[in-house]
């Protein structure tokens, strides 16, 4: 009887730590961080006016590194990208920060309108992983923001103004690299009403 026992606990210990022993452990020695390339925003976007009017924007044709694509307040924004990484790519996020100065009233705090990305996870091809995502939804900029005043703790409305600002993506890897600074990229916001009187002039 001892010796079955000494072969039954033989059978069922031997191989777990042999396999246990071979087993990989999954480590992430690199600092390479993840890269974004080809982003536009809301690019073929178009507007339909009550005059029968057609006004598109930001047209996929135009591949100058240097444009501005415009956003248009108070409507979705819309995001196509490419992501890559060596190692495994893991989520994104986007933020289009706003500063006093593009506030009305104004003082010296920031709002921050932040999206999480679709899903990024790829597979991996030529040891590189590679996603593209297409128009991928993000979130709406508002007209006017609800803020707290840092002092009072009081809450009021403000509204943003027209202009440049920066929208950046920060992108990060199964390693946990992250890099929210890298990326960033000049928009301008406007309104429909600008949009119209710009282009009829």
């Amino acid at each position: 009887m001892r010796n079955f026992c000494l072969i039954l606990i033989s059978i069922i210990i031997v191989p777990s730590i042999w396999f246990s022993s071979c087993a990989k452990s999954e480590t992430y020695d690199t600092d390479d961080k993840p890269v974004v390339s080809d982003v536009r925003f809301n690019f073929n976007d178009s507007l339909m006016y009550a005059d029968g009017t057609l006004i598109k924007l930001n047209d996929s044709a135009n591949t100058n590194p240097d444009r501005i694509d415009t956003l248009i307040l108070g409507k979705m924004v819309y995001l196509t990208a490419r992501f890559q990484d060596n190692v495994g790519l893991s989520s994104y996020r986007v933020k289009l920060v706003i500063d006093s100065s593009r506030l009305t009233p104004t003082n010296d705090s920031l709002l921050s309108f932040y999206s999480l990305g679709a899903d990024i996870y790829s597979s991996n091809k030529h040891k590189i992983y590679d996603t593209v995502i297409q128009k991928n939804t993000l979130i709406t900029i508002p007209t006017y923001a609800l803020r707290t005043n840092k002092e009072t703790q009081l809450k009021d409305t403000v509204a943003i103004y027209q202009g440049d600002y920066i929208m950046q993506i920060a992108c990060g890897n199964i390693a946990g690299n992250r890099d929210s600074t890298s990326f960033s990229y000049r928009v301008k916001l406007l309104t429909r009403d600008s949009i119209y009187t710009i282009r009829k002039k």
